[in-house]
């Protein structure tokens, strides 16, 4: 039998395998770095674009902060005037009560009485005065309960004077708020 020896053949077959594997590895190593590259660049991108959209965002805000400011000065403003407006409007009916308040102790005094001081503290008030008889007093006092300003009229003193020939008083009573004749401005 004749022996071939292909050794040679194998040998070169062996080396052009192991070249093509060294150029594949060669073009995979080379791929896998061009693709590193282009991730890298593209995350470089896309972060250089994200901080100058942060950038954009703190100028905006920074440029909207100074009218924010500016609104808040103006609500903080807004807000002083109305509780001004709120005391202009009480000051006003708590005006409109007391003329409301004195018309009705007019209207309600005897022609036989007359009053010689009126004091209010908080919503009490207290009339101090001289009639002819103790019977006008009872009278006034009838008419202050049937009024709708005043509430509860309570007589603590009543002594005659004998010079003039009258009787002193002091006369307690609740000063009422009646809503109805409140108007708003």
């Amino acid at each position: 039998m004749v022996r071939i020896n292909l050794l040679p053949w194998r040998e070169t077959q062996q080396t052009q395998r192991r070249r093509q594997f060294l150029r594949l590895l060669l073009v995979a190593v080379l791929t896998t770095l061009l693709l590193l590259v282009t991730l890298y660049g593209y995350n470089a991108y896309s972060l250089a674009a994200y901080t100058e959209q942060s950038r954009t965002l703190k100028n905006r805000i920074s440029e909207l902060a100074t009218p924010l400011k500016t609104a808040d000065k103006l609500i903080q403003q807004h807000t002083t005037l109305a509780s001004y407006k709120d005391q202009v409007h009480q000051w006003q009916i708590n005006q409109a009560q007391s003329v409301r308040l004195f018309d009705e102790l007019v209207n309600t005094l005897p022609v036989t009485l007359t009053l010689n001081q009126v004091t209010q503290q908080d919503k009490q008030l207290i009339l101090q005065g001289a009639a002819a008889s103790s019977r006008d007093i009872s009278t006034y006092i009838h008419q202050l309960a049937t009024s709708p300003w005043l509430r509860n009229p309570q007589l603590e003193i009543t002594t005659p004077d004998e010079q003039t020939d009258t009787h002193q008083f002091r006369i307690t009573a609740q000063h009422v708020f009646v809503p109805t004749l409140s108007s708003t401005p």
